[in-house]
């Protein structure tokens, strides 16, 4: 075997050219050629490299919407989930992951592109998350049904009653009102990835002086019981 423009010295005749097959590329057909006498004869033999694609499919949906994708190019080319590359030359490459906010990328997967196939492979992005624990005080309002939430009240959840594995973002404390109880006021959090974080809630005690059902006859007897930020109501009227 030669290398390629390796000058040969051949005696007058009819010879056959043919090419050394090595992997992953379509070896030249053979070539018949005449060699004469003080004439320089050249050839020129064309592999061609093999050919097949890849296909790679992202998951979850979230992660997809929040710009998650693929390379085999260390990034400089994005590719969408779902997306195939075709004709791309046979061997192994490295499938890279996007870094998106929020999100643990899939680690780096090697796959084999073979002639005439299509190589798939899926990678799966996990959601960062972090816990959160929210102490009512006092115990009289949890005893009277005080509870927290952080979507809107569509699920409450009880004092030092702990969420585990909430996706990481901004979210808004809420309480739930009661009756003969003011409501703690919102608390906006950021949970991040690994973080465990705890906030409390204070209800106060709304004191009724006078009117209709009243807890108490005067309003100096409502200050004698009453806490710092209890809610003293006094109905309009005189008292001793």
């Amino acid at each position: 075997w030669y290398d390629s423009a390796t000058e040969v010295i051949l005696t007058p005749g009819n010879y056959t050219v043919q090419y050394k097959t090595i992997d992953n590329w379509n070896t030249p057909p053979q070539e018949e050629v005449v060699v004469e006498e003080d004439i320089k004869t050249e050839k020129t033999g064309t592999y061609t490299h093999h050919k097949g694609s890849l296909a790679v499919t992202i998951d979850p949906e979230a992660a997809r919407t929040a710009g998650a994708k693929w390379s085999i190019d260390s990034g400089v080319t994005w590719k969408e989930s779902g997306d195939t590359l075709s004709n791309i030359p046979t061997g192994t490459y490295t499938v890279t992951y996007k870094v998106i906010t929020g999100w643990t990328k899939p680690g780096d997967t090697p796959i084999s592109v073979i002639k005439n196939q299509e190589a798939t492979t899926k990678g799966t992005y996990t959601r960062d998350k972090g816990s959160l624990k929210v102490t009512i005080d006092p115990e009289a309002a949890r005893t009277a049904g005080a509870q927290w939430s952080i979507d809107g009240g569509k699920n409450w959840n009880n004092s030092g009653e702990p969420l585990l594995e909430i996706p990481t973002g901004d979210y808004t404390i809420t309480f739930k009102p009661i009756e003969g109880y003011g409501t703690p006021a919102d608390i906006n959090i950021t949970i991040t990835k690994g973080s465990s974080i705890e906030k409390e809630g204070t209800y106060s005690c709304i004191r009724r002086v006078g009117g209709e059902n009243p807890d108490y006859l005067t309003i100096q007897a409502a200050i004698n019981e009453a806490n710092p930020g209890d809610t003293i109501l006094v109905a309009a009227g005189t008292y001793p």
